[in-house]
C-alpha cells in the first residue's frame, strides 16, 4: 500500500510533529476529497468525529482566489461552525468548482457539541497561512496546513 493510498477517514489525514501547534497534512484523489479530510480532520483534532452522528444538515459556501486561500476558508468556516454554532460536523461532502475563481460548496450532517459524547481533545484558536499548502503528489492532492492551538 502507497504511503498516500486512501482507504479511510483515519487514513486520508494525518497529524505531523510540530512543537507548538498542530500541523495536518492530507491527501485525496481530487481536491474536492482532499479538502474534505482538511475539514474532518480539524474536526477529529477538536472532537471524536467517530462519536458524531449528525442529524441537522448544514451547507458551506466559500469562494477564493486560488487553492490556498479556499483551504484557508474552508477551515474558517468549519471552525466556525464548531465556535460560534456549538455544531460539530461529521458525513462530509464537498465540491469545488474552479472558475474565474475557486468555489467551494459543502454539505455535512450536524450536532450539538457534546463534550460527554464527542469527548474534548484540544482547543482550536484558529487557523494559519504560515507552510500552508496544495500540492499534486504523483494521483493525488496533497494539502498542508498549520493550526494554532
Amino acid at each position: 500500500m502507497s504511503k498516500y493510498q486512501i482507504s479511510s477517514v483515519n487514513e486520508g489525514f494525518r497529524y505531523l510533529e510540530h512543537i507548538t501547534d498542530a500541523y495536518i497534512e492530507t491527501c485525496g484523489h481530487s481536491l474536492s476529497e482532499a479538502f474534505d479530510y482538511a475539514g474532518r480532520a480539524l474536526v477529529n483534532l477538536m472532537f471524536d468525529i467517530g462519536s458524531v452522528n449528525g442529524q441537522i444538515p448544514i451547507t458551506i459556501h466559500t469562494e477564493g482566489s486560488d487553492e490556498i486561500e479556499l483551504l484557508y476558508n474552508w477551515l474558517e468556516k468549519v471552525l466556525l461552525v464548531v465556535l460560534i454554532e456549538g455544531q460539530v460536523m461529521s458525513k462530509f461532502k464537498v465540491r469545488i468548482y474552479p472558475n474565474s475563481k475557486y468555489v467551494l460548496e459543502a454539505r455535512a450532517m450536524t450536532e450539538l457539541v457534546d463534550t460527554l459524547k464527542h469527548g474534548y481533545r484540544t482547543e482550536v484558536k484558529g487557523i494559519t497561512y504560515h507552510e500552508m499548502e496544495v500540492t499534486q503528489c504523483n494521483d493525488l492532492v496533497r494539502t498542508r496546513f498549520i493550526v494554532d492551538l
